[in-house]
């Protein structure tokens, strides 16, 4: 992988117009590579688990260990819904495990370190932006920027009382405590109910296709079914 990135780079086609996802894997030469080129990426803390991406072990480590910020990605909407405060946690719990049976079975002093709140709350935000290109427009709010707001409940059960803002958002919080949204300073959600959807026209859209897929792949609806049974045979 390295040889190959090295030649890309040579020829200069790497650059901050890449955004390269995943990296599981990734030799430190190739690290290397990217961080000279100034490429983006992101991680996948479920994703990579969920798939069994070479080792399952999201590249959040490798990346900071290079000097790289990596955003943070949901990647498969459809095996496991967009949820970015899941992510955190699962990047949380991945990352911590990790150190911990490096540091059991090495002992080394350069075993992964514990992420903190606000580190995994940036990498959802803040450095999702800079991978995407529009760390000038979204990402944090600060004058000229779009306002993206998402204003979450700390008066819901289970985030009370909140005694760290960052932990209650990483640690504690989920989407049904997102109370309002905002984006471009436009209310798209309010009192915890999405506004301007025709949802009885969306979920009819959403069967449709998702009726047709199944059909085209030769699958009999089963929703207690252990397996995708043809789709496992198949690969």
């Amino acid at each position: 992988m390295a040889d190959e990135l090295e030649a890309l780079h040579q020829k200069g086609l790497l650059g901050p117009d890449n955004i390269f996802n995943h990296c599981t894997a990734l030799p430190d030469a190739g690290w290397e590579i990217l961080r000279e080129a100034g490429v983006r990426v992101n991680v996948c803390p479920r994703s990579d688990a969920h798939y069994g991406i070479e080792d399952g072990v999201f590249a959040m480590q490798a990346a900071l260990r290079h000097g790289i910020s990596p955003g943070l990605s949901v990647d498969n909407e459809t095996s496991y819904s967009g949820d970015m405060f899941m992510e955190m946690k699962v990047a949380f719990y991945s990352q911590r495990t990790t150190g911990m049976q490096h540091k059991n079975c090495c002992g080394s002093e350069q075993h992964p370190l514990t992420l903190q709140s606000n580190s995994l709350l940036k990498a959802a935000t803040i450095d999702g932006a800079v991978c995407a290109g529009l760390q000038d427009k979204i990402g944090s709010l600060t004058p000229g920027k779009q306002a993206d707001i998402v204003l979450i409940n700390a008066e819901d059960l289970n985030l009370y009382p909140s005694g760290n803002a960052f932990s209650t958002v990483v640690h504690a919080a989920d989407r049904s405590n997102i109370d309002t949204v905002m984006i471009g300073g436009r209310i798209v959600k309010r009192d915890g109910k999405v506004l301007g959807v025709d949802s009885v026209r969306l979920r009819a859209a959403i069967d449709e296709s998702r009726e047709h897929l199944f059909a085209a792949a030769g699958y009999v609806p089963d929703i207690f079914a252990e397996a995708f049974l043809p789709l496992e045979s198949a690969q």
